[in-house]
This record gives C-alpha cells, sequence and structure tokens, in this order.
C-alpha cells in the first residue's frame, strides 16, 4: 500500500506538482526533497547529475517512501537508468510525451529546457527534426529560483517578444511553470504544455482521488542550501 510520496526536484520548481498533488491526493504523506544547493542541474556534468540522483535516492529511503517522483526533467532524462536501478521503489518520472510532440506540427512549436536536457538522445533527435524547435535555456532554472520572491515583476528577455505564429509550447523544466503567465502572454495563441501533466494522467489511474476537506496529509520538506525560496513557495501554494 502507499502511503509515503517523495518528489524530488533541484529547487522549487517542483513545488507547483505538489500543489497538484495534495489537492488530488490529500490522504498521503509528501517529502518533498529539494536540492537547491547544487541547482542549476542544467548546466552540471552527466556525472554530477548521477550524483545528485543517487544522494536523492538515500534521502527518499530515509523516509520510508513507497514512490519517488523525479519532478525535475534534467534528472529526470539523465539519471532515469540511475534511479531505477538503485532507488528499489517505483520510480516516476515528469517528462513530455516525445510520441506526441513527433506526431504535432513541429515547425510551429517550440521546446524549451535546460542545456543538459538538451543534450540528451531523444531531444538532440527532436533538434534534428526541425530546426529551432529545440531552445536551450543556460540560466532560467537559476534565474526564476533567485527571484522566487518577486516573480510578478520578472521577466526573461526573451519572452518580452511577443511571438504570435507559436501554437505550441513545451516547457522542459519545472521551474518555467513558475513564470507560466509570462510565457502565455509571449506566445499568445499557443497551448503551453507542462510536462506535469503526463504524471498527474497516470496517478490519477494508481493513486485513489478523494478531495474531501476532512482528508489529512502530512507534507515534509528537507532541501540543502538557501531554502528562504522554498518557504516562499509553500506559502503561495499553501503547502505548509
Amino acid at each position: 500500500m502507499i502511503k509515503n510520496i517523495a518528489i524530488c526536484d533541484s529547487g522549487i520548481g517542483g513545488l507547483f506538482l505538489l500543489a497538484k498533488l495534495v489537492k488530488l491526493f490529500p490522504n498521503f504523506k509528501y517529502i518533498y526533497i529539494s536540492d537547491k544547493e547544487n541547482l542549476p542541474y542544467g548546466n552540471k556534468t552527466k556525472n554530477q547529475i548521477i550524483g545528485y540522483a543517487k544522494n536523492i535516492i538515500e534521502k527518499a529511503k530515509k523516509f520510508n517512501s513507497d514512490i519517488l517522483i523525479v519532478a525535475c526533467n534534467t534528472l529526470s532524462e539523465i539519471g532515469e537508468r540511475t534511479f531505477l536501478k538503485q532507488a528499489n521503489i517505483p520510480v516516476f518520472f515528469v517528462r513530455h510525451n516525445i510520441r506526441k510532440i513527433l506526431a504535432s506540427n513541429m515547425k510551429k512549436g517550440r521546446f524549451f529546457c535546460t542545456v543538459a536536457t538538451s543534450k540528451t538522445k531523444q531531444i538532440q533527435t527532436l533538434s534534428k527534426l526541425e530546426k529551432g524547435f529545440v531552445v536551450p535555456l543556460k540560466n532560467l532554472a537559476f534565474e526564476v529560483e533567485n527571484n522566487a520572491l518577486n516573480l510578478e515583476k520578472y521577466c526573461p528577455n526573451f519572452l518580452k517578444k511577443t511571438h504570435p505564429k507559436i501554437q505550441k509550447v513545451y516547457l522542459g523544466c519545472t521551474h518555467y511553470a513558475l513564470i507560466l503567465n509570462k510565457f502565455k502572454k509571449s506566445f499568445p495563441n499557443a497551448k503551453i504544455y507542462d510536462a506535469s501533466e503526463e504524471i498527474i494522467s497516470f496517478l490519477k489511474v494508481l493513486l485513489p482521488f478523494n478531495s474531501s476537506k476532512e482528508a489529512k496529509c502530512e507534507k515534509i520538506f528537507i532541501g540543502s542550501g538557501n531554502v528562504y525560496a522554498l518557504n516562499a513557495f509553500r506559502k503561495i501554494y499553501c503547502l505548509k
């Protein structure tokens, strides 16, 4: 029986997913593992990211997690094999459905992701099939984290322009969802896809749905580095 659900991310990005899960499935204990000290993952080497995956696995085991959700896209793409081999519990990854992307009109789409994610085999395949489709963003996750207390005023330069011809936008990093309103303004005619949608659809089948106000939900937050941003977003999402 599933009782304890661990969610990991390089920082605050996974809180966007955690808020959705708590609302849909409030009868569980959630362990949110934040690794802000090593943020951003997107600019790290493969070996470094694998090392972070191993540390997260140990933390998940310490809290007797029944399943582990990897809410970091970079960690999902690069650390998958490590998680599946060493976690010894079911592991689920937040990532986009590549088959659905391939079946779409990629000429009128954009896939935004970290540099590390852009170098993985699957994403490189997308790059080769349609030039300009994959857009690596070197520091956006880091900037979102650093501006977490003032995101209403923060807007990266590339989102200050309007792109009316783009019809689909894929957010390849959970941090990007925290400035979703900025993407919507820059791409006014596009449907924006958040990678967490895929994992939520799956969990609706796996976990019992219960939105009762009487449902009890316990949340544990553990993290490395500066946790001010983590605490700020806990309040925003009512994740006390």
